[in-house]
């Protein structure tokens, strides 16, 4: 329990600070991968490479696929696609552009998206 509000804090606090995706999205892909944690019996490492994530995010801007793949239920094929989709983009404005990726389901894109950050910032006048 003590790590389960440890990551809870970290993800939180996360979300305070990189403010790209409406928190209750934030709240639900931390509920999911929390989730699918709980079905694994030795949990310390998977939480600790969480930990790690969301106290250091991925820059999805110059990623390499073994960045990517970091990420937990990111495989290699989804990293390629998200390279692919990158390449041909240029740069992503915001993670939330990976849902246009056709190639990498909704539902992983929805557990990866706190892991990834885009330095990218748009100026609007």
């Amino acid at each position: 329990m003590k790590v389960f509000s440890s990551i809870s804090l970290v993800f939180l606090f996360t979300i305070s600070i990189n403010a790209q995706i409406d928190t209750s999205s934030f709240r639900k892909n931390l509920e999911n991968i929390l989730e699918d944690i709980t079905e694994d019996k030795d949990n310390s490492q998977f939480y600790d490479q969480v930990e790690y994530l969301l106290e250091n995010p991925i820059n999805i801007n110059n990623a390499t696929e073994d960045d990517l793949i970091q990420i937990p239920f990111l495989d290699r094929e989804d990293a390629a696609v998200i390279i692919k989709q990158r390449n041909a983009l240029g740069k992503f404005d915001s993670p939330e552009q990976l849902r246009n990726t056709t190639g990498v389901s909704e539902d992983v894109i929805n557990k990866i998206l706190p892991f990834l950050f885009s330095p990218i910032k748009k100026h609007f006048r």
